[in-house]
Protein backbone atom coordinates (compact mmCIF):
# COMPACT_ATOMS: atom_id res chain seq x y z
CA UNK A 1 0.00 0.00 0.00
CA UNK A 2 2.94 2.58 1.26
CA UNK A 3 4.66 1.62 -2.57
CA UNK A 4 1.83 2.53 -4.34
CA UNK A 5 1.31 5.82 -2.46
CA UNK A 6 4.42 6.63 -3.05
CA UNK A 7 4.23 5.97 -6.99
CA UNK A 8 1.08 7.93 -6.72
CA UNK A 9 2.78 11.16 -5.31
CA UNK A 10 5.75 10.88 -7.44
CA UNK A 11 3.45 10.09 -10.65
CA UNK A 12 1.49 13.24 -9.11
CA UNK A 13 4.75 15.40 -8.55
CA UNK A 14 5.81 14.47 -12.03
CA UNK A 15 2.11 15.60 -13.52
CA UNK A 16 1.14 18.69 -11.07
CA UNK A 17 2.01 21.94 -12.80
CA UNK A 18 2.73 22.83 -9.13
CA UNK A 19 3.85 20.45 -6.94
CA UNK A 20 7.64 20.94 -7.34
CA UNK A 21 7.37 24.33 -9.50
CA UNK A 22 9.30 26.97 -8.56
CA UNK A 23 8.36 30.84 -9.61
CA UNK A 24 8.71 30.71 -13.41
CA UNK A 25 9.48 26.89 -14.16
CA UNK A 26 6.72 25.55 -16.12
CA UNK A 27 6.06 22.19 -18.01
CA UNK A 28 7.46 18.79 -17.61
CA UNK A 29 11.18 19.32 -18.54
CA UNK A 30 11.42 22.27 -15.72
CA UNK A 31 9.78 19.41 -13.30
CA UNK A 32 12.10 16.94 -14.15
CA UNK A 33 14.73 19.20 -13.85
CA UNK A 34 14.19 19.95 -10.68
CA UNK A 35 13.15 16.51 -9.42
CA UNK A 36 16.66 15.27 -11.06
CA UNK A 37 18.28 17.62 -8.43
CA UNK A 38 16.22 17.59 -5.55
CA UNK A 39 16.50 13.37 -5.35
CA UNK A 40 20.19 13.04 -7.23
CA UNK A 41 18.48 11.52 -10.39
CA UNK A 42 20.59 10.15 -13.54
CA UNK A 43 19.93 11.30 -16.86
CA UNK A 44 18.77 8.01 -17.66
CA UNK A 45 16.17 7.56 -14.28
CA UNK A 46 15.06 10.97 -15.62
CA UNK A 47 13.91 9.82 -19.01
CA UNK A 48 12.89 6.74 -17.74
CA UNK A 49 10.65 8.44 -14.79
CA UNK A 50 9.56 11.20 -17.59
CA UNK A 51 8.48 7.87 -20.16
CA UNK A 52 6.47 5.73 -16.88
CA UNK A 53 4.61 9.57 -16.30
CA UNK A 54 3.39 10.10 -19.69
CA UNK A 55 2.71 6.13 -20.29
CA UNK A 56 0.51 6.29 -16.78
CA UNK A 57 -1.23 9.95 -17.61
CA UNK A 58 -2.43 8.52 -21.45
CA UNK A 59 -3.87 5.07 -19.21
CA UNK A 60 -5.24 7.13 -16.75
CA UNK A 61 -7.05 9.45 -19.55
CA UNK A 62 -8.29 6.54 -21.23
CA UNK A 63 -9.75 4.74 -17.84
CA UNK A 64 -11.73 7.98 -16.29
CA UNK A 65 -13.28 8.62 -19.59
CA UNK A 66 -13.93 4.82 -19.78
CA UNK A 67 -15.56 5.26 -16.32
CA UNK A 68 -17.22 8.25 -16.32
CA UNK A 69 -18.90 6.78 -19.56
CA UNK A 70 -20.20 3.60 -17.95
CA UNK A 71 -21.51 5.89 -15.25
CA UNK A 72 -23.76 8.32 -17.65
CA UNK A 73 -24.82 4.86 -19.18
CA UNK A 74 -25.64 3.54 -15.40
CA UNK A 75 -27.58 6.70 -14.70
CA UNK A 76 -29.95 6.90 -18.38
CA UNK A 77 -30.34 2.91 -17.81
CA UNK A 78 -31.51 3.79 -14.20
CA UNK A 79 -33.95 7.08 -15.40
CA UNK A 80 -35.57 4.54 -18.34
CA UNK A 81 -38.96 4.32 -17.43
CA UNK A 82 -38.65 0.13 -17.47
CA UNK A 83 -35.61 -0.25 -15.67
CA UNK A 84 -33.62 -3.47 -16.84
CA UNK A 85 -32.14 -5.04 -13.97
CA UNK A 86 -29.50 -7.47 -15.89
CA UNK A 87 -28.49 -4.44 -17.81
CA UNK A 88 -28.27 -2.24 -14.68
CA UNK A 89 -26.28 -4.92 -12.85
CA UNK A 90 -23.68 -5.95 -15.70
CA UNK A 91 -22.81 -1.71 -16.33
CA UNK A 92 -22.46 -1.66 -12.13
CA UNK A 93 -19.78 -4.52 -12.55
CA UNK A 94 -18.35 -3.09 -15.54
CA UNK A 95 -17.79 0.16 -13.78
CA UNK A 96 -16.80 -2.16 -10.69
CA UNK A 97 -13.67 -3.56 -13.09
CA UNK A 98 -12.97 -0.67 -14.04
CA UNK A 99 -12.29 0.49 -10.94
CA UNK A 100 -10.32 -2.39 -9.84
CA UNK A 101 -8.21 -1.59 -13.41
CA UNK A 102 -7.25 1.44 -12.20
CA UNK A 103 -5.99 0.41 -8.39
CA UNK A 104 -3.95 -2.29 -10.62
CA UNK A 105 -2.79 0.13 -12.72
CA UNK A 106 -1.40 2.55 -9.78
CA UNK A 107 0.27 -0.63 -8.29
CA UNK A 108 1.83 -1.41 -11.69
CA UNK A 109 3.65 2.33 -11.76
CA UNK A 110 4.24 1.98 -7.66
CA UNK A 111 6.59 -1.64 -9.12
CA UNK A 112 7.46 0.66 -12.10
CA UNK A 113 8.56 3.26 -10.13
CA UNK A 114 10.58 1.04 -7.79
CA UNK A 115 12.55 -0.43 -10.54
CA UNK A 116 13.65 2.86 -11.60
CA UNK A 117 14.76 5.06 -8.52
CA UNK A 118 17.07 3.60 -5.26
CA UNK A 119 15.95 3.05 -1.89
CA UNK A 120 17.36 6.56 -0.47
CA UNK A 121 15.06 8.47 -3.83
CA UNK A 122 12.29 6.29 -3.07
CA UNK A 123 12.45 7.81 0.85
CA UNK A 124 13.08 11.56 -0.37
CA UNK A 125 10.11 11.23 -2.67
CA UNK A 126 7.96 9.84 0.36
CA UNK A 127 8.80 12.87 2.27
CA UNK A 128 8.32 15.30 -1.06
CA UNK A 129 4.92 14.06 -1.01
CA UNK A 130 4.24 14.34 2.94
CA UNK A 131 5.06 17.82 2.93
CA UNK A 132 3.12 19.14 -0.24
CA UNK A 133 0.06 17.10 1.24
CA UNK A 134 0.52 19.01 4.39
CA UNK A 135 0.77 22.46 2.28
CA UNK A 136 -2.30 21.35 0.58
CA UNK A 137 -4.00 21.13 3.68
CA UNK A 138 -2.99 24.30 5.31
CA UNK A 139 -4.34 25.92 1.99
CA UNK A 140 -7.45 24.52 1.81
CA UNK A 141 -10.38 26.79 1.26
CA UNK A 142 -7.87 29.42 -0.86
CA UNK A 143 -9.02 29.66 -3.77
CA UNK A 144 -6.23 30.03 -6.29
CA UNK A 145 -5.92 32.37 -9.71
CA UNK A 146 -5.16 31.15 -13.09
CA UNK A 147 -1.35 31.65 -11.61
CA UNK A 148 -1.97 29.62 -8.67
CA UNK A 149 -2.07 32.62 -6.49
CA UNK A 150 -4.11 33.03 -3.61
CA UNK A 151 -7.21 35.07 -3.95
CA UNK A 152 -8.28 35.28 -1.04
CA UNK A 153 -10.42 32.50 0.50
CA UNK A 154 -13.24 34.38 2.56
CA UNK A 155 -10.84 34.45 5.54
CA UNK A 156 -10.78 38.49 5.12
CA UNK A 157 -14.41 38.07 6.33
CA UNK A 158 -13.15 36.38 9.49
CA UNK A 159 -10.90 39.14 10.63
CA UNK A 160 -11.67 41.91 13.16
CA UNK A 161 -13.85 44.98 11.59
CA UNK A 162 -11.01 47.51 13.08
CA UNK A 163 -8.37 45.41 11.27
CA UNK A 164 -9.57 45.33 7.79
CA UNK A 165 -8.35 48.32 5.31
Amino acid sequence: MGKSLLALGFLAALGSGTAFVAAGERGPAQRTERLKQQLGLTDAQAEQLQSLRAETRKANIERRAQKQIARLELMDLLKAPVVDEAAVRAKARQLGDLQASAARARAEAGLALRKIVSPEQAASLLEMRSERQRARRANRGVRRGSRGRPQGGGSEFLEAPETRE
